[in-house]
């Protein structure tokens, strides 16, 4: 990575011309190897550049670099909050997809996912949560009791831990009281 992208990283305000040097790198069809794409995504993420959603939008479709989809994902749901525009690819991407292979994708998703949850109301994405808890086991499952944990209004600290062991330290009624609530959302449609 060359100084010029680590110095951009750290800083939130850029130019016109810094955003769009980035923008140039990150579509280059010879991208250079000395430069990551997901870091040039998360500068434009941090920047709040979201007058290029277009550019960071087109990543979600690279399945063959699963880091790229990845990045631009969080970007658009986490840095940029627009989760909601993208609510159908985030439910396949939290519910695992075969070309993310080391789930890498999914973990960010579920993340994602959690934090929109716990502010919106959207009882598909709830139900894929709760269904990726019931079908998966260790750091899957783990990000998915996360994800609902977050959903249901709890601290991260009530949710994450180094240590965290779900069959000793999950409060079975966070998976109880998303049950309900997407019960009671599908209910009300």
């Amino acid at each position: 990575m060359t100084r010029k992208y680590e110095e951009l990283l750290d800083r939130r305000a850029l130019s016109a011309a810094e955003i769009a040097d980035v923008v140039q790198a990150l579509e280059s069809p010879e991208p250079d190897v000395f430069v990551s794409r997901p870091l040039l995504l998360e500068i434009l993420g941090r920047a709040g550049a979201v007058e290029e959603r277009a550019v960071v939008e087109r990543f979600l479709d690279e399945h063959e670099d699963p880091s790229l989809v990845e990045a631009a994902l969080h970007v658009l749901c986490d840095h940029w909050q627009l989760t909601a525009d993208y609510l159908g690819r985030l439910q396949r991407f939290v519910e695992g997809e075969p070309w993310d292979e080391d789930s890498d994708v999914q973990l960010v998703a579920l993340g994602s996912a959690g934090e929109f949850l716990r502010e919106q109301r959207e009882r598909r994405l709830l139900f894929a949560l709760i269904n990726v808890l019931d079908s998966n086991d260790g750091v899957i499952r783990n990000a998915a009791y996360s994800a609902l944990g977050r959903a249901m209004g709890r601290d991260w600290d009530a949710t994450t831990d180094l240590y965290f062991m779900f069959e000793k330290d999950a409060d079975p009624t966070v998976r109880e009281e998303a049950l309900a609530r997407a019960v009671a959302e599908t209910s009300a449609q």
